[in-house]
């Protein structure tokens, strides 16, 4: 009597076309690992689903720290263009200060520089209008015709 075993070494998976082999029942080697990965497929769709929901809460909690960094960068903005016009404006102002204070000594040096000059004219002036008169006297004295009124004077 034949064995089991040998019995049910005729239904064995066979090879594919080429070179001849024993005879057998062909493979299905799809229909086999599908079998075989049933049972891991479904044991794994619960974690699947989960990794679903970890998915779409990661990108719903994106889509809100991208909401509130967009306000905190237009609020930072805001307050950057504020700080930066407060800046310009008190730079302004200190320039103007820096101006009128160096306007102030270019000022007090000028009257400074008129008053040496009014005090030097102040001792020259007498010194020349005598220089002019004697000038004026002396072409006076000079110009043929001249017509003196009384006391000798033109």
């Amino acid at each position: 009597m034949p064995r089991v075993r040998d019995l049910l070494y005729r239904f064995r998976p066979a090879g594919g076309p080429g070179s001849a082999t024993p005879a057998g029942v062909p493979a299905d080697r799809a229909r086999d690992l599908a079998e075989e990965l049933e049972p891991v497929f479904t044991a794994l769709a619960p974690t699947l689903a989960h990794c679903r929901e970890v998915v779409e809460q990661g990108r719903r909690d994106a889509d809100r720290a991208r909401t509130r960094d967009a306000l905190a960068v237009e609020r930072l903005l805001a307050d950057s263009s504020a700080r930066a016009a407060t800046a310009r404006a008190h730079a302004r102002a200190q320039e103007l200060a820096e101006a009128d204070s160096r306007g102030a000594v270019v000022e007090a040096d000028a009257a400074a520089h008129a008053s040496r000059l009014g005090v030097r004219l102040g001792e020259l002036l007498p010194t020349y209008r005598e220089q002019v008169v004697a000038s004026v006297r002396a072409l006076l004295a000079e110009a043929p015709g001249r017509d003196t009124g009384p006391g000798g004077r033109p």
